[in-house]
């Protein structure tokens, strides 16, 4: 008895003492490893709460950056045309320092059909395409094989830079004609079906446009000619319903 006793009430404490020290030495270390948790995950949230907010207030000041991009190109609404050529884009955003290289043309033709050619270039990769349209305009060509390019640009946010022989699509870009024809909705302005599809995928990216010379002797822009006569010669012309709409 005497023995169980200096068991139990050694260094002068009893046992069930100790023993109960010890657990709410582990439950403190619980609850404060449960708050370490809990308050690493509140900063977390609201870390992003503040990065959405100030996204929505630049996206309510500039307008959206990449609007659209789930959506495909003619997204099945009156006015598009619809092509196979177009397709949805991933929403997979592009390193800075990619770059892709487009040349584009929609040859001047004297009659019907009118075409476009286009050849895309990032790195390795290598991509042509081309369409004929029963009726529509060289102009309209020259935009559509733009936007068509710029669409299949798989990724976004890439440094894009495009090469077309049209003044009348390079000038109107680069002299940044096109925005000031937005903000008048376009009033009185050709083909605005063409050029709201155009700002919609040109501000997924960092874009240039480089007017060059047609038909001299520039190998890419002499082969989307190629492409593009090829295009009108077979059997598959679509209609360019915008074209008819306007």
């Amino acid at each position: 008895m005497k023995h169980s006793s200096i068991l139990q009430y050694s260094a002068g404490v009893p046992a069930y003492s100790r023993s109960r020290e010890h657990d709410h030495h582990h439950i403190l270390k619980a609850a404060y490893s449960l708050w370490t948790i809990f308050f690493a995950l509140s900063m977390n949230m609201i870390l992003v709460y503040i990065v959405l907010r100030a996204t929505k207030l630049v996206e309510r000041i500039l307008g959206p950056r990449y609007p659209h991009s789930h959506q495909g190109f003619w997204h099945n609404s009156p006015g598009h045309c619809h092509s196979p050529v177009f397709y949805r884009i991933p929403a997979s955003s592009c390193p800075m320092s990619h770059k892709v290289t487009l040349y584009t043309d929609g040859p001047q033709a004297k009659s019907w059909p009118r075409r476009f050619g286009v050849v895309l270039i990032s790195g390795r990769h290598r991509k042509e395409i081309s369409q004929g349209f029963t009726l529509t305009t060289n102009n309209r060509m020259e935009l559509l094989a733009v936007i068509t390019a710029l669409r299949h640009s798989r990724q976004i946010n890439c440094q894009v830079t495009v090469y077309t022989d049209s003044r009348y699509v390079a000038d109107s870009i680069e002299k940044r004609w096109v925005f000031d024809w937005e903000k008048k909705d376009f009033k009185g302005k050709k083909n605005p079906d063409l050029w709201i599809r155009f700002l919609a995928v040109y501000r997924k990216h960092q874009v240039k446009v480089v007017w060059i010379k047609g038909h001299a002797s520039i190998p890419e822009n002499e082969h989307c000619d190629a492409l593009a006569v090829k295009a009108s010669q077979r059997g598959d012309l679509l209609t360019d319903i915008g074209y008819h709409a306007s």
